[in-house]
C-alpha cells in the first residue's frame, strides 16, 4: 500500500472510532443529566439536605442556573430598552459561523464580491465519504 493510501485508510478508521466513541457518550451524558437534574435533586430534597459531602471529599449541593431568552418578535424593543436603560453594551450582533460560511460560498458561486471586511480562508483538508 502506498503512503497516501495508508493514511486514507487510517483516517477512515479514526473517523469510525471517533463516531463510535461520540455515540457511546450520548447515553452517559443523558444518564448524568437525569441524575443531576432530577434523581439526585429529588433524593436530596426528600432527605431534607441542601448539600452533602462524600468520604472522598466530593461535595454536592443544590443549586440553580438562571437562563434568560427574549422572544424573537421582541428583539428590537428589547434592544431599545437596553439602550434606554444603560445596558447597550449587552447588545452583540452575531452571525453564526456556519451561516456566514454558507453565505460567503453562495456569494462566491454567484460571482458577487464580498465586502473587504469579510475575511475568507480556505482550509485545505481531505474529505471522506463512507
Amino acid at each position: 500500500m502506498s503512503g497516501h493510501t495508508e493514511l486514507a485508510v487510517e483516517m477512515r478508521e479514526l473517523k469510525k472510532d471517533i463516531d463510535a466513541r461520540e455515540a457511546s457518550l450520548k447515553p452517559l451524558k443523558e444518564r448524568y443529566d437525569a441524575i443531576r437534574k432530577r434523581e439526585l435533586l429529588d433524593a436530596m430534597s426528600e432527605a431534607g439536605v441542601s448539600s452533602m459531602k462524600l468520604d472522598d471529599g466530593g461535595t454536592f449541593y443544590i443549586s440553580s442556573k438562571l437562563r434568560a431568552s427574549v422572544q424573537a418578535s421582541a428583539i428590537t424593543f428589547f434592544h431599545q430598552w437596553l439602550r434606554d436603560n444603560g445596558f447597550a453594551s449587552l447588545i452583540k450582533p452575531v452571525v453564526n459561523p456556519s451561516t456566514l460560511d454558507a453565505w460567503a460560498r453562495e456569494q462566491r458561486e454567484l460571482g458577487q464580491a464580498l465586502p473587504a471586511f469579510v475575511a475568507i480562508y480556505e482550509e485545505p483538508l481531505v474529505a471522506m465519504r463512507k
